[in-house]
């Protein structure tokens, strides 16, 4: 087992595949890296309408 920085490209590999195959929920602890992942492959798929509905989740000031 690798430490969890490096099971990054991994888990982002994982949810590139995910949302390939239509997945509508993600969970993730690297919020930023996903956010950018899901919305490359959503790009990729067109998938447009749901990627803005991505981008108003992703709060940096917020705390989860």
């Amino acid at each position: 087992g690798q430490p969890p920085a490096g099971r990054l490209a991994g888990t982002l590999a994982v949810t590139s595949r995910l949302i390939m195959e239509g997945a509508s929920v993600i969970r993730a602890h690297d919020i930023p890296e996903t956010r950018d992942v899901i919305r490359s492959v959503m790009h990729l798929v067109g998938h447009n309408e749901r990627v803005s509905y991505l981008r108003s989740l992703y709060r940096p000031d917020k705390t989860w």
